[in-house]
């Protein structure tokens, strides 16, 4: 069964869809942007992995955290225990907390501490190439509009991932700021 979730990114809906891949007991998930309900452009977000591209980077990583929650939701399957593993799909953080906001009755900042409740984040590098970085004026560019629809500020979603006294964007330290539990691959890392 055809299973599509959508995403705001800047001005416009994105749609991806699920595909699934068993082997054995292990079931994954993939998005694909690659679909007619797409203008051309977005149809090449999840083309390829880890390109150079900054504004195509964080189209990608929208699909995996927001669009992989809303799909999770969509099948009916409800983690206790969200595992980012690097910073890849921090902006699951925030559809967690829209979750929470829906369900408790509580603004975004309230929701945010409950959603932390279910994040564990591992750090697998220090090295920058494993951190993603951009500008806060290109997430808030790629973000206003999924803003408006969690009715909070892009000023506040883009302050969670902000890296102090900087004009940068740290996916990586939004995952810290929202994960109740933090390890590391090894000690060096920690």
């Amino acid at each position: 069964n055809r299973v599509l979730i959508s995403v705001p990114i800047q001005d416009r809906v994105v749609h991806a869809q699920a595909w699934s891949w068993i082997k054995g007991s292990a079931k994954v998930y993939l998005l694909d942007t690659n679909i007619s309900e797409n203008e051309q452009n977005d149809r090449q977000i999840t083309s390829h992995l880890y390109i150079p591209d900054k504004e195509i980077r964080v189209k990608q990583e929208m699909i995996l955290g927001i669009g992989g929650s809303r799909l999770l939701q969509a099948l009916q399957i409800h983690p206790s225990v969200y595992h980012l593993n690097e910073g890849h799909s921090a902006f699951l953080a925030l559809e967690l907390s829209k979750y929470e906001m829906k369900r408790r009755g509580v603004g975004f900042a309230k929701a945010c501490s409950f959603a932390s409740q279910h994040i564990a984040f591992t750090n697998h590098t220090l090295v920058s190439a494993g951190n993603e970085l951009f500008s806060k004026d290109l997430v808030s560019a790629m973000m206003y509009k999924y803003a408006e629809e969690l009715q909070a500020p892009i000023s506040e979603l883009v302050s969670l991932g902000s890296i102090q006294a900087s004009s940068l964007f740290s996916m990586t330290t939004l995952s810290l700021r929202f994960a109740s539990k933090i390890n590391a691959v090894s000690v060096l890392h920690a």
